[in-house]
């Protein structure tokens, strides 16, 4: 699964979960609360796979248009990210001053590198 996949399906399955809040007690809502912590659930463990080191630096992509072409589709949580990139603070460091678990930070890492708004070198 690429990152831009999980993004649309994670997105699609709090759209579906929205749609019947009047009805928490529902199938439906159970079944898309299932469904969307199963998808978290692999993406985590893909994302631990790709992201396995967060002492790595993050480094912008050299290429405009990558950056250009990311910057529609780039959700809330990974703008707070990219906020925070100054190449020179390691994933890690970025991690602790947004707050974030390790699992979420890998997956927001994750997909990010999907955009190739970003790459990876060591410290």
């Amino acid at each position: 699964m690429k990152p831009t996949d999980y993004n649309r399906t994670e997105r699609a399955f709090d759209r579906i979960i929205r749609s019947f809040q009047n009805k928490p007690n529902s199938a439906d809502f159970r079944n898309a609360q299932t469904a969307k912590e199963m998808l978290q659930s692999h993406a985590d463990q893909f994302a631990a796979n790709f992201v396995p080191n967060l002492d790595m630096v993050v480094v912008f992509s050299n290429s405009e248009a990558d950056r250009f072409n990311a910057e529609d589709t780039l959700s809330p949580e990974q703008w707070a990210f990219i906020w925070q990139v100054d190449e020179q603070r390691t994933i890690r460091q970025i991690g602790e001053k947004l707050a974030w678990d390790d699992s979420f930070l890998r997956r927001v890492v994750y997909s990010l590198l999907g955009t190739e708004t970003i790459y990876l070198v060591n410290p």
